[in-house]
């Protein structure tokens, strides 16, 4: 992942896959080295998504996987504003599927980069809440 090659001390490197069924591969230990804001999602106003597999059986497309990168997204959004000392890269095609607007299609905000699994976008910048679909 091109997220994952760029280097600095104050960058937050997230991939939107990770997202999915994390407790089958994060322990919330774990969860906080990966990212204080995947973190503070999955103990915050996400830790309904904080499920493994079993729990994924019970629930629709709709209930889970519909919800959770709008959710995050948004919550992303916010949660960079909160903190400017820091730079967050959140990678995966989530991000276009899910949103009528494109991140970074505003003056000011941070270029994308593409790559084979999806785009790439800085969202401390973003002066306003993306409409979700």
């Amino acid at each position: 992942m091109m997220a994952r090659t760029l280097e600095g001390d104050n960058i937050d490197h997230i991939e939107l896959d990770d997202l999915l069924l994390t407790k089958d591969h994060f322990t919330m230990d774990a969860l906080k080295d990966y990212s204080d804001m995947v973190y503070s999602f999955f103990t915050g106003e996400g830790a309904k998504y904080y499920i493994g597999v079993e729990e994924r059986n019970s629930l629709s497309k709709e209930e889970y996987e519909d919800k959770v990168f709008v959710d995050f997204v948004n919550f992303a959004m916010d949660y960079s504003r909160q903190h400017p000392e820091k730079k967050f890269i959140i990678d995966g095609i989530w991000i276009y599927l899910y949103f009528d607007e494109n991140p970074c299609d505003e003056e000011g905000d941070a270029e994308r980069q593409g790559n084979s699994s999806g785009q790439e976008t800085d969202v401390r910048k973003r002066s306003q809440k993306l409409s979700a679909r």
